[in-house]
């Protein structure tokens, strides 16, 4: 796919996913939040990112994904 479009589809999912409040509803359905579920699919997605490059797709703080990182490294 063309990476400008699935960088548009992005933008686009993230904005309405905070504007509908979707992160707080439940519709996950496992016990990861919600940031800890956009990680692990971005790993999953791109087998090999590192930290930056993982920093940049979701556009979060290093710290934060650094943490959440850790945490999930720590369940296994």
């Amino acid at each position: 796919m063309n990476e400008d479009l699935i960088k548009k589809i992005r933008q686009f999912n993230r904005y309405y996913t905070v504007w509908l409040d979707v992160m707080n509803k439940g519709y996950l359905g496992t016990n990861f939040s919600w940031p800890e579920s956009r990680v692990l699919f971005e790993i999953y997605a791109n087998q090999g990112i590192n930290a930056t490059e993982l920093c940049e797709q979701l556009n979060m703080d290093k710290s934060y994904v650094s943490r959440i990182l850790a945490k999930l490294e720590k369940k296994g």
